[in-house]
């Protein structure tokens, strides 16, 4: 018989004895698969996680005693690799910055029990994904994500300035990985309250506000420029964002071209922007493993990229950025298209989408680059675009890329 897997092991945490009661009664019936223990105060969650491996913590933020900022900080330096999510009604705008950065979602009180249940079956799922605790480790405590210093310098110019308005500043976000999945991040948790999913920077932009934006941004606590640990980095840093931007531009074209509407071509543009953050995330925290795969496939450039990601850090960049992406509760066509960045084949849906044009983006990018941004890519998968009926466009997609690419030429000169 097959082994049963052990339950999962989750702490909630909140000061009112009757809130506590509430989640006893109304997640009940998961009690076959999830151990679940209720106690009011961030020093009593502390001991669990300190006897016991634990999967996902849920708390307050107003508490008495120590106060859930102060417990998160804890469990983010201290455990890692526990999910975490705030379920509070006490939040302040003031403070979502702080929110941001510490946990992995915010949900609102009242919060009904299949709210509550989903969000939580969803971030264990999304954790099962990466197997290997040391990977749960290095990602689990991503507050900050390093952002494009000149990005970074002409976003804070800008928040600065009375007279820049939210068109001017979404433009700006656009050429940012880290900053634009840390602002989807915000826009889609619960705090807003929105009940739907946003894909849109523009969009973001509108509902944050620019005077939260300003506060968020200008925070010390959610982004920081990118300043590397090590020198000699085996990748420039700067044609890691450039390929994200030219990829996210490529994906939103042929996206475009396929006359879909709504808010598909918002998501093929940020999938294209974020297929290389599990890359930067490597480079920023296991840099040194990194580093010997990118050596790996230069001494043996026809080995696969993501054999060599496996072998040596545990995972690959796609599975890592989608890991963090998923946990962010981003929506979840966006981080489908990164984790199926290389592999769209998986797809059950026989039909042209995000990942579509993702992959062909990627692919068609790569054909035109040297290593080592060609080791990250992969080929178009011609069985899978002649199965969705496609096959026949990827011409007029190699000249939208060309034409992407003459014009960085022009810009850069």
């Amino acid at each position: 018989m097959p082994e049963t897997p052990p339950k999962k092991q989750i702490v909630f945490v909140d000061d009112e004895e009757n809130v506590l009661s509430g989640m006893q009664r109304v997640l009940r019936r998961q009690r076959t698969e999830w151990d679940m223990h209720f106690v009011t105060s961030g020093e009593a969650a502390l001991k669990i996680l300190a006897s016991q491996p634990v999967d996902l913590l849920v708390t307050d933020m107003k508490m008495a005693g120590m106060q859930g900022h102060q417990l998160l900080e804890h469990v983010m330096l201290d455990y890692p690799s526990v999910a975490r999510i705030i379920l509070s009604g006490h939040v302040e705008a003031s403070a979502a910055t702080r929110v941001v950065e510490l946990a992995h979602q915010f949900l609102t009180k009242p919060c009904d029990s299949d709210t509550l249940s989903a969000a939580i079956v969803q971030t264990l799922k999304i954790r099962d994904c990466i197997e290997n605790p040391r990977i749960r480790a290095a990602l689990g405590n991503i507050g900050k994500i390093p952002a494009l210093p000149r990005v970074y310098q002409e976003l804070n110019d800008a928040l600065r300035s009375d007279c820049c308005d939210g068109k001017t500043i979404a433009a700006i976000i656009a050429k940012d990985m880290s900053i634009a999945a840390k602002l989807l991040q915000v826009v889609n948790s619960s705090f807003f309250g929105l009940g739907r999913r946003v894909s849109s920077v523009n969009e973001a932009v509108a509902l944050l506000g620019v005077k939260q934006l300003r506060a968020l941004v200008l925070s010390s606590y959610v982004f920081e420029s990118f300043s590397p640990a090590v020198k000699n980095l085996p990748i420039s840093i700067d044609s890691l964002w450039n390929s994200s931007i030219q990829t996210a531009n490529l994906a939103r074209r042929i996206t475009l071209a396929q006359n879909l509407g709504d808010d598909r071509p918002d998501q093929a543009y940020m999938g294209g922007l974020l297929h290389n953050l599990g890359l930067l995330l490597f480079v920023t925290r296991m840099t040194d493993k990194f580093t010997q795969a990118v050596q790996a496939m230069t001494a043996n450039p026809s080995a696969s990229f993501e054999d060599t990601e496996n072998q040596l850090l545990g995972t690959t960049h796609a599975e890592a950025a989608s890991y963090v992406l998923g946990l962010w509760a981003l929506p979840p066509r966006i981080v489908e298209s990164v984790l199926l960045q290389h592999h769209p084949g998986e797809l059950t849906y026989h039909g042209f989408c995000g990942v579509t044009a993702v992959h062909a983006a990627v692919a068609i990018l790569a054909e035109k680059s040297g290593p080592p941004e060609r080791f990250f890519a992969h080929t178009l998968d011609m069985e899978y675009l002649t199965r969705i009926g496609v096959s026949e466009k990827v011409d007029r997609w190699r000249q939208m890329a060309d034409d992407i690419l003459d014009q960085g030429k022009g810009a850069a000169g």
